[in-house]
């Protein structure tokens, strides 16, 4: 079973000691390469709807090679158990993102890391970890079908200190090449840019108003 580059960081971004919950599993591919090679700890995926819960369950009867990986027909976070203490949440919109996690607020307490990968606005996602006490942790940039997504994982702010995730992810932005080169071709006539000691630095303000507007059309 080979997972897609995106997918393939988002297993690495998981903690091995810890079960996991993917919400909104999809095919289940992620979950199955994690119980396959972790055949000590849960995973769980979870859909909401009856086609892709039948999906995803047959995808797991199928592929998965031991005992550690189960699926529900639920939604979002509300039948996940503190067990689970490593989250998934991919392949959506950051208010849906947003959405499900300030449903079940309560169920923060037993929940050590997120991993996210929102498909538009991430801004509303870095403002809202800190919001909740949780550090941004590791970033990863990479190109699907010409298409730029930011891969996210935030761990839990253990020691209360005041958290300012969105001044990471500037750094991340002005120090990483293929940041760079993909909004300048998306936007050459607009994106402002310079070269400061051989190293590439981005205008802030510009990159977030570029990623901004091109997600201003998707529906979250």
């Amino acid at each position: 079973m080979v997972l897609s580059k995106r997918l393939n960081i988002l297993k690495n971004f998981v903690s091995k000691d810890l079960d996991c919950a993917d919400i909104g599993a999809d095919h289940g591919l992620l979950i199955i390469s994690l119980g396959n090679q972790y055949f000590k700890n849960k995973y769980l995926g979870i859909e909401n709807k009856i086609g892709p819960f039948n999906n995803l369950n047959n995808n797991i009867l199928k592929l998965s090679k031991n005992n550690n990986v189960s699926c529900k027909l639920s939604d979002g976070l509300k039948d996940v158990s503190g067990n689970f203490k490593s989250i998934v949440l991919a392949g959506m919109g950051s208010e849906l993102i947003i959405k499900i996690i300030k449903e079940s607020l309560n169920k923060i307490i037993n929940i050590d890391e997120f991993i996210i990968d929102a498909h538009n606005n991430v801004f509303k996602i870095l403002s809202f970890m800190d919001e909740i006490d949780f550090s941004l942790d590791k970033i990863e940039f990479i190109k699907e079908k010409e298409i730029g997504y930011f891969l996210f994982k935030f761990t839990k702010n253990i020691f209360c200190k005041k958290t300012n995730n969105l001044s990471q992810f500037v750094m991340f932005c002005k120090n990483n090449k293929e940041v760079f080169l993909y909004f300048k071709q998306k936007n050459d006539n607009k994106l402002s840019y310079y070269l400061k000691h051989n190293n590439i630095i981005l205008d802030e303000y510009l990159i977030f108003n570029r990623i901004i507007e091109r997600n201003s059309y998707e529906s979250d």
